[in-house]
């Protein structure tokens, strides 16, 4: 059973709807996540680019409209340096994606390698190409200085 901690308490339907797949995962991910740590559930809502791509990046004027698909990540800290990601499955049809690695392979003599490095070991395997961004996101945050790494 999930305890909403903070942010608003009208949840959203796909919010529900993700928190329920969380309390009935499929048996090969029952143990995904340990019952004695907390879970950190997110949502971020997809957008609609009509001008502008990635330019809001560098501070460009950008025409962009949030959607109602949304992406949920569901986060739980790991007493190990292990990063484990899944992806549902859409349907009951098909297999959840899953990928593993240590933040250790993140880190060249104790400092974060750079973004090209990480960018070449996601390019190794193409079945590993998906959780470039998810597994991407813990580089990119200790580079802003949030040591994820600890």
């Amino acid at each position: 059973m999930y305890t909403i901690t903070g942010g608003a308490t009208n949840i959203l339907s796909d919010t529900a709807s993700f928190l329920a797949i969380l309390e009935y995962l499929p048996d090969d991910l029952k143990d995904f996540f340990s019952e004695e740590r907390e879970i950190v559930v997110t949502r971020a809502p997809g957008r609609l680019d009509l001008m502008g791509g990635i330019a809001d990046y560098s501070g460009s004027l950008v025409l962009q409209l949030p959607i109602a698909s949304a992406a949920h990540v569901a986060l739980q800290k790991r007493a190990d340096n292990l990063i484990r990601i899944v992806s549902l499955a859409e349907d009951e049809r098909r297999s959840p994606r899953t990928f593993e690695f240590s933040l250790d392979e993140f880190l060249f003599h104790g400092s974060p390698i750079e973004y090209q490095a990480a960018r070449s070991r996601f390019n190794r395997h193409e079945r590993d190409h998906w959780a470039a961004y998810a597994a991407g996101s813990f580089l990119g945050a200790h580079a802003r200085n949030q040591n994820v790494f600890r």
